[in-house]
């Protein structure tokens, strides 16, 4: 059963949901410069999380369950993750191809 957050990331946008979390987006920088931040908001609790993630593109449904089970990383590097840098986290920490559950 999904509920409505109870809160939600300031003036955020929300792309789809897998419960109990919400990925949202929120547009910000300029016209000639923009720039998108992704949350991770809870359904139940306020949790929020935002993600370290590139702002050029959406991520997946299932890049998005990656990080919920990797507990949402940040980078390493000077760059935000992208998702075959998830993908690479997720197959060294379980050891199963992402589409594989976990135990």
């Amino acid at each position: 059963m999904q509920t409505k957050p109870t809160h939600s990331a300031p003036f955020a946008d929300e792309l789809f949901s897998v419960d109990p979390w919400t990925c949202m987006v929120e547009e910000v920088g300029t016209k000639e410069k923009p720039k998108r931040v992704f949350y991770a908001i809870h359904q139940e609790r306020e949790e929020t999380h935002e993600l370290d993630l590139s702002t050029y593109r959406d991520p997946s449904p299932e890049t998005f369950r990656q990080l919920i089970a990797l507990g949402f990383p940040k980078r390493v590097t000077g760059s935000p993750l992208t998702a075959d840098q998830i993908e690479l986290m997720w197959w060294r920490r379980f050891g199963i191809k992402p589409e594989e559950k976990a135990a």
